[in-house]
């Protein structure tokens, strides 16, 4: 059995880390290199109307030293990159993709809003193996703390937690602003430490096999985008 959940955990960490490294940042701009070539986000390609601005895009990029090869995938708003990763990086791809906008009258514009759901997206792994690392960390402590004569919070702190995930007119706002992963992840890290420090095991027993089913869906819908791309 201990076999079985370490071979179990090293299909689940091995993504994740790989999905961690290539990762630019947590700036609103998502880019990452998956299959060796370089995704990154681009504004306004999704538009009717910005055939033209997208081939300028292409040839601007083609002409970076390093590039091989560019295509733009508009209906989520990116441009696909072959590089040469000794001779520019995924950081030179992305100024170069924002001087292109430049160039060519997009940087005001939005980025696709399907662009968020990319299945090949790094970030969703990440915040997923995150939620579920909390909510296991947390259950754990949980049990421990009710061994202990420690004051526990009570139920109704997490239960405003989760009222205020629920609620569009609170969720709303942080995902215009941060993003639907990033709201998520909030969330989620917020209940998990309320329901730690309300010393509720079992809540987060059940949170962390949802996590762990979702994590296990995300990774699958990421290699079945890889092997589609190839």
């Amino acid at each position: 059995m201990l076999r079985t959940l370490g071979a179990l955990a090293s299909q689940i960490v091995a993504p994740v880390a790989a999905a961690a490294q290539s990762i630019v940042g947590l700036g609103r701009r998502r880019a990452w290199v998956s299959e060796g070539r370089a995704h990154v986000e681009v504004r306004g390609v999704h538009q009717p109307g910005s055939e033209e601005a997208g081939e300028r895009i292409v040839r601007w990029l083609e002409k970076v030293p390093g590039v091989v090869w560019v295509e733009i995938n508009a209906v989520v708003g990116r441009v696909v990159i072959g590089h040469d990763p000794d001779l520019v990086g995924i950081a030179g791809l992305v100024g170069a993709v924002e001087d292109a906008e430049a160039d060519t009258g997009l940087d005001e514009e939005p980025f696709a809003a399907v662009s968020a759901s990319h299945p090949d997206n790094p970030a969703k792994v990440i915040a997923e193996a995150t939620m579920l690392g909390a909510n296991s960390t947390g259950a754990a402590i949980a049990m421990g703390a009710r061994l202990l004569p420690l004051p526990a919070l009570p139920p109704s702190v997490p239960a405003l937690v989760s009222t205020g995930e629920s609620v569009s007119r609170v969720r709303r706002p942080l995902e215009t602003r941060i993003g639907k992963t990033a709201t998520d992840l909030l969330f989620g890290l917020s209940s998990a430490m309320a329901n730690t420090l309300a010393q509720r095991p079992a809540s987060l027993l059940a949170e962390s096999g949802y996590r762990f089913c979702l994590l296990r869906e995300t990774l699958a819908a990421r290699r079945g985008w890889a092997r589609w791309a190839r």
